[in-house]
């Protein structure tokens, strides 16, 4: 009796709060939620500003991009340069990550890796030199060795391997902490090529 009692003097208080207690106080029309939701995205730069601005200032690692065309438009490269520059520190606009890169073709190059490598090391190091004016300070701080160990890669060549690397992810992202350092509530980013 005591807890029927209970519930109707609850349901009786709560038809009698005013309607406006029942909505949210904090209303903002969708520019504005727009605009807040780009602010807190982070992207992946391209290293092609046209395409960061079509893609809204780049990969975003917050949903699902997916690239898709013809043999030879350049799908394996943008993958590549994608792993080389979600390395770039937070003081370039970067996030300062580390990649992990599942090839699935066998169209992963190491020298063409090399190359887009020592191409941002090089990018880096004048950006550092503009920005500290000391050449000294900045040299020796980053090399293309270094960019290539910061890429996992994975090569697998059947579907019964995906799943088995899929599965895997989890154990081996627990035990790279640092891959995620740039995603806090978890893996989230993912690009998939055609």
């Amino acid at each position: 009796m005591d807890r029927s009692n209970a519930i109707v003097q609850r349901e009786q208080q709560q038809q009698s709060l005013n309607p406006k207690d029942w909505i949210a106080v904090d209303q903002q029309n969708a520019w504005d939620l727009l605009h807040e939701e780009r602010s807190l995205m982070t992207c992946i730069s391209t290293s092609c500003a046209d395409l960061d601005d079509i893609l809204g200032g780049g990969i975003s690692c917050k949903q699902v991009t997916e690239i898709g065309g013809v043999p030879g438009i350049g799908k394996t490269q943008l993958g590549i340069q994608l792993a080389v520059n979600v390395q770039m520190p937070s003081y370039c606009g970067g996030l300062g990550g580390k990649a992990i890169y599942i090839d699935t073709e066998g169209s992963f190059m190491g020298e063409r890796a090399q190359e887009i490598a020592e191409a941002y090391v090089e990018d880096i190091s004048e950006y550092n030199r503009f920005l500290h004016k000391d050449l000294q300070a900045c040299q020796g701080e980053i090399q293309g060795k270094d960019v290539l160990q910061n890429i996992y890669f994975f090569r697998i060549c059947s579907y019964t391997e995906q799943i088995a690397l899929i599965n895997y992810l989890e154990e081996f992202i627990s035990d790279h902490k640092d891959v995620l350092k740039t995603w806090p509530s978890g893996p989230e980013y993912l690009v998939k090529w055609h």
